[in-house]
């Protein structure tokens, strides 16, 4: 269900994007990307506690607690609405001293910028209160309903964007009032059908102090990183228009919605496995954790690779069939910044084996400290002359840094053995680069200038890409597993006489 919803809602991402773009422009749809992500950085508690509520909900299940389930999650609720209204706050003092100070926006938007910021914080708040909701459905794996609850996200996002196609007047203001009706509706649908499908986890009025301390020392660790997250990812931003203007700032908005588009394959297999993670430990059975942290690393690695690979070769005519106007740098952001996440998912689903103990204080400090330097080092580059792109090699050292640091912390919270890592992730992950990149470049080369060129370089990467990842990356009994999956599937599906 939720690979279903993935194809969905790629295709109308895709689709939407463009849209977009071509009805405000590059310089609008600049400014509606670094606005944003300026009030993105204000919402960093939120991605704290959604964790947090994700984890000890997961928790709870699987210690088989419902009583306490049900104390968690009302605690959690109230903990979200305190951090929504802490979050405006800070946004609307501090985001909008930034936004005035150091935000390179035309005179001519300005005006229409300043709607963009303020119902994005609304956007914001409502984001931070559905967090237990949907983080609920989540812990209890109902995946077909959060493919379904997304799908109608996508589907009012599809509509808004044609919507903004029949508006002749300020159209920036219009698309960011019809993108926070959105985001109502899709908030009341999650609060709705929580309170209908889990009866036995219904909101209840309470403060359980000793739920509440243990998901602030979360929190608060965790802030850690999602404050680190928010400097690297939403501080280029404001750097990147600091010393480039708008225009680079639409580039890194494209690259951003295509590695987000790919990263739903990944995502939704994590969304899957991250729950189970959680439950292994919480039942004690840390060999079992173990050996799904390093069969989900390798799967989310592979699965990214499969579908980065044809972007990466081909994406000047992908971008020009797509967005038919391609701002500048557009080309070169969008294949480092997957070549990028593709050094951040070696480390794969590392990060949510540390959540998974709750102890992530050492964790965050140590990996938080590392990350940060990307912020630093872009900064002295660009004062130096370097090109826009540079922040993306200096975030590949660092992930791969971060790799190391990941699996020696793992090794002592959960007994995680290093040499099985290397041999049975990074190994054959390293093997099926080299087979695949290798044949692909090949056919590349000897088809360059052809009309059918990218249709083909596309087709013969993917396939390419899928034969190595079955012989190189799998072992014998994933295979063997893989192989009586689709035996079953399709034997169920042929018709009985």
């Amino acid at each position: 269900m939720l690979y279903f919803r993935m194809f969905i809602t790629m295709g109308i991402a895709l689709y939407t994007s463009r849209v977009v773009l071509n009805q405000l422009g590059v310089v609008d749809f600049g400014v509606f990307n670094v606005v944003g992500g300026l009030v993105s950085m204000m919402a960093f508690l939120n991605a704290s506690m959604s964790l947090a509520s994700q984890r000890y909900f997961a928790y709870d299940i699987g210690c088989g607690n419902q009583t306490q389930l049900q104390r968690t999650f009302s605690t959690a609720v109230n903990v979200h609405l305190v951090i929504a209204l802490i979050s405006i706050l800070l946004a609307e003092t501090l985001g909008l001293w930034v936004f005035w100070k150091f935000l390179d926006i035309p005179a001519e938007s300005r005006g229409a910028a300043i709607w963009v910021f303020h119902l994005a914080i609304f956007q914001m708040a409502l984001g931070i209160i559905t967090v237990p909701f949907s983080s609920l459905a989540v812990a209890f794996e109902k995946m077909s309903s959060f493919a379904y609850i997304s799908i109608l996200e996508s589907v009012l996002k599809l509509s808004v964007a044609f919507l903004l196609t029949w508006i002749l007047y300020n159209k920036l203001i219009l698309y960011s009032i019809l993108l926070a009706s959105a985001t109502s509706i899709i908030s009341t649908t999650w609060i709705i059908y929580d309170y209908h499908k889990f009866k036995h986890c219904r909101y209840i009025r309470l403060w359980d102090k000793s739920v509440f301390r243990q998901l602030l020392s979360f929190m608060g660790w965790q802030t850690v990183g999602s404050l680190t997250w928010m400097l690297r990812t939403q501080g280029i931003n404001v750097i990147l228009n600091s010393f480039f203007g708008p225009v680079v700032n639409a580039a890194r908005g494209i690259a951003v919605q295509v590695n987000t588009a790919v990263m739903q394959f990944v995502s939704n297999f994590q969304m899957a496995s991250n729950p189970q993670i959680t439950k292994h430990y919480a039942a004690g059975e840390l060999p079992a954790m173990c050996n799904l942290i390093m069969r989900s690393s390798k799967i989310s690695f592979l699965l990214m690779f499969v579908i980065s690979l044809p972007i990466i070769i081909e994406t000047e005519p992908i971008l020009r069939l797509w967005l038919k106007i391609i701002p500048d740098y557009g080309v070169i952001f969008v294949r480092l910044m997957l070549i990028s996440t593709l050094c951040d998912l070696l480390s794969g689903t590392l990060v949510y084996g540390a959540l998974a103990t709750g102890k992530i204080k050492r964790y965050q400090l140590i990996i938080s400290s590392i990350l940060i330097l990307e912020v630093v080092v872009a900064v002295i580059a660009y004062k130096m002359g370097y090109a826009p792109q540079s922040v993306f090699y200096i975030e590949m050292v660092l992930y791969l840094v971060t790799l190391a640091a990941r699996l020696l912390l793992l090794r002592r919270m959960i007994g995680l053995s290093i040499r099985a890592f290397a041999s049975t992730v990074l190994l054959p992950e390293i093997k099926v680069i080299l087979m695949a990149l290798a044949i692909t470049l090949c056919i590349d080369r000897l088809l360059s200038g052809s009309p059918a060129s990218t249709v083909i370089v596309m087709a013969s990467s993917v396939a390419t890409a899928l034969v190595s990842a079955y012989f190189l990356g799998l072992t014998r009994h994933e295979r063997q597993w893989i192989t009586e999956k689709v035996k079953t599937r399709l034997t169920s599906s042929t018709p009985k006489h």
